[in-house]
């Protein structure tokens, strides 16, 4: 397992540490948020701040897909297309990752201020 990470992280592109970086600077923000949303229209933030991780990982496996095969040495094979296609999948999966975790946060922090509200 350990040596799977790693491969993935040697081969992995610019869009994938872009998607990862958004993620878990996402991530980062709503779990600040969830410390200090006390109001409804904080909780409003959550969503835009959730739609941020799921729009990137979209976004990073549709330029996955549409430029699998072109690669900067002597060709794409089909290897190289499906590890493409799969680190796509990976980026799309850690979006939405991103957005259920910032889901859940809004939803706990929603009932933590009824249950202080009355």
């Amino acid at each position: 397992m350990p040596e799977v990470l790693t491969d993935f992280i040697k081969n992995a592109s610019l869009i994938t540490f872009i998607n990862f970086f958004i993620f878990i600077t996402f991530v980062l923000i709503g779990f600040d948020l969830f410390f200090f949303a006390r109001t409804k229209s904080a909780m409003r933030w959550f969503l835009l701040i959730g739609i941020v991780p799921v729009t990137s990982g979209i976004l990073a496996m549709y330029l996955k897909y549409k430029y699998a095969d072109t690669v900067m040495t002597d060709g794409a094979t089909p290897e190289t297309i499906a590890a493409s296609h799969r680190e796509g999948v990976i980026d799309l999966a850690a979006g939405a990752a991103g957005f259920v975790v910032i889901l859940i946060l809004m939803t706990v922090r929603r009932r933590l201020n009824k249950e202080l509200n009355g």
